[in-house]
């Protein structure tokens, strides 16, 4: 009785630590292939092939959408299939100090933080050229004035990042990247890849 409890016990802990692996945002899972993923209703508005051989999908909708999304790029790898999911919000205007920008991108890094612990948080304006309260997010958009980003580190191997980006004066916007957990391994074959065309055309 105590063998089959243990091989229970095991056996629902290997299933929960599979369906862990594959969890990925948006209702979306690690590894499923482009065609796999509008078999879940997704359109892909804009497919573009990046590095080569990455299919890029562009799409408005998810399975699950963030309120704040505009769009989202899926990023699918030979072999690997889906290991890198970018959100970019709608554009946020007229917030000259900032305000909104900062409590949507604080209640996003509250939400992963409760998911994913504490992050790598760089959090700073006023550095360089911008320094007035009202010049928030042209300072975001200069090199070395200011960022507002964080980093999450997950179980699954993955990285996620979180970032308040600038577009002008009283504008900006939202990013999410999230990598799966087979990401590092497939940029290592397109650089591997890369470097063996370099040498193969000297």
């Amino acid at each position: 009785m105590f063998k089959q409890f243990i091989l229970i016990f095991v056996s629902m802990f290997i299933l929960s630590a599979n369906a862990f692996a594959d969890e990925a945002p948006f209702d979306l899972e690690w590894g499923l292939t482009l065609d796999e993923v509008k078999a879940m209703g997704v359109v892909c508005e804009d497919e573009i092939m990046v590095y080569d051989v990455v299919i890029s999908c562009k799409t408005s909708s998810v399975p699950k959408n963030l309120s704040t999304a505009e769009t989202y790029s899926l990023y699918f790898f030979p072999d690997q299939n889906l290991q890198k999911v970018f959100m970019t919000s709608e554009t946020i205007s007229d917030d000259l100090y900032g305000t909104e920008g900062k409590n949507t991108y604080l209640k996003l890094q509250g939400i992963l933080t409760k998911k994913y612990g504490e992050p790598e948080k760089y959090e700073w304006v006023g550095r360089a050229l911008y320094n007035e309260r009202d010049e928030f997010y042209e300072c975001l958009d200069y090199s070395g004035c200011g960022t507002y980003s964080s980093y999450f580190t997950t179980d699954y191997g993955g990285d996620i990042g979180l970032r308040l980006e600038g577009l002008g004066r009283g504008e900006g916007y939202i990013t999410l990247a999230y990598e799966g957990p087979k990401f590092t391994i497939a940029m290592a074959a397109i650089e591997d890849q890369k470097a063996a065309q370099d040498i193969d055309a000297l």
